[in-house]
């Protein structure tokens, strides 16, 4: 039996959001308690060698200035390693291996393994992570430290807030991730005696599809402002940037 946390009463199921085929109903989630580890089927347990494909992007929020948004250079996306799967959103073709896990009666993503090796490859620099720091007991929380000098940050700090999963029949399996990403890294010019941080927040919707012995997954990331920051008022929980990824799994082991 696939173990998922069911969605909250008032929330509309993965299901009925991603059919609609609306990006403004990728709104920000509303946290409760602190959310466990997705739970994957059974098919998708083993290494694969993964194919990301970037496929697009809008901008739906109604009433937002999109010039707006476009000079938020801090939003996730805008700058390289400000989303930790997709360490350079718009590259066209990336590469990477994948792996997920058997634990007991469950099937657990590698979590700090899969977020390293695709934020390395989408930015193009095998040797971008220098460590992980992560306890599966919270599976909540990941400090990556990435080498020293970098102009886009030199650790970066995930606190995932919520999940969801549902499967769809035995081929079909949606979930998804709403992530708190802190980027810090060396002063600026403009602020030479301070450390930069940037925080940023989307969720990633994550539809994946057994095809034979492989797999595909299209990953829909809605990135959204940040409470206190530009466009909040305006925004509140609604995305102001989505962007899409294909993503094709081929099976190693």
């Amino acid at each position: 039996t696939l173990s998922t946390r069911p969605a909250a009463a008032a929330e509309p199921s993965l299901r009925d959001t991603l059919a609609a085929r609306d990006a403004l109903l990728l709104k920000k989630p509303f946290y409760n308690l602190p959310p466990g580890p997705t739970s994957y089927p059974a098919w998708l347990e083993g290494s694969w060698r993964c194919t990301a494909t970037f496929a697009g992007y809008q901008f739906p929020a109604t009433g937002v200035d999109k010039q707006r948004v476009v000079a938020t250079t801090d939003l996730p996306g805008f700058t390289k390693l400000s989303i930790a799967r997709f360490g350079d959103v718009g590259r066209e073709k990336t590469e990477f291996v994948a792996t997920f896990r058997r634990d007991g009666d469950k099937i657990l993503e590698d979590f700090p393994g899969n977020v390293a090796a695709s934020l390395a490859a989408h930015a193009n620099l095998p040797d971008l992570v220098e460590g992980v720091a992560y306890d599966a007991r919270n599976p909540n929380r990941m400090t990556l430290n990435l080498r020293a000098g970098g102009r886009n940050g030199e650790r970066i700090e995930l606190f995932v807030n919520s999940r969801r999963a549902e499967a769809l029949g035995d081929d079909i399996f949606l979930n998804s991730e709403s992530v708190r990403q802190m980027t810090l890294g060396g002063p600026t010019l403009q602020n030479p005696t301070v450390p930069r941080v940037v925080i940023g927040e989307y969720q990633s919707y994550f539809t994946w599809r057994r095809d034979g012995d492989a797999a595909r997954c299209n990953v829909l990331t809605a990135v959204y402002a940040v409470p206190g920051g530009p466009l909040f008022e305006e925004a509140f929980d609604r995305p102001l940037v989505v962007y899409s990824h294909n993503v094709r799994l081929e099976r190693t082991a």
